[in-house]
């Protein structure tokens, strides 16, 4: 978990600790930000808004220490999203680039860091264009030619436990 949420989290179940009707609407209200937007927070849903920063540290009087470990978590939330979103992506991209070749199965499964990602995802684009040029060029007349299938799996090593 990171660590903006962690303060957050913990700042809310003290204040209902101490009163057991404390609900996430009243600490919002306290934050000065809207329900749904904390609630999206302290799901990790959403990062806490730039413009808020230096009044919600405030109010939690977080010393300087923390203070920078909040605005560096914050960064590193926006950044782990940014990643995320973008093999979302490229993982869209290459499941259409396999759908799109005619009549073969392509099993893939990729979980693995951004470079590696984009790497593979090229390989496939370029895997895709010789298929496609090969299906083409040599496209049975005969309906009782020998039908095949490729299957591509990019999979993750399995990791070594100690």
């Amino acid at each position: 978990m990171y660590y903006f949420i962690e303060v957050l989290q913990a700042e809310l179940e003290r204040r209902q600790d101490v009163n057991s009707k404390y609900s996430l609407r009243s600490f919002a209200r306290f934050l000065e930000i809207d329900a749904s937007s904390l609630s999206a927070i302290l799901k990790s849903q959403r990062a806490y808004p730039r413009k808020k920063l230096s009044e919600v540290m405030d109010k939690l009087k977080l010393t300087e220490e923390k203070r920078f470990r909040f605005i560096s978590s914050i960064d590193q939330f926006k950044l782990d999203r940014k990643e995320l979103s973008l093999k979302k992506r490229i993982l869209s991209e290459v499941s259409n680039d396999l759908e799109s070749l005619h009549k073969n199965t392509f099993e893939y499964s990729f979980n693995g860091d951004l470079p590696n990602l984009i790497k593979a995802k090229r390989i496939i684009q370029k895997f895709n264009s010789k298929i496609r040029s090969s299906l083409e060029a040599n496209s049975p007349s005969d309906q009782n030619a020998k039908a095949h299938q490729i299957t591509i799996k990019i999979a993750p090593l399995e990791e070594k436990s100690e």
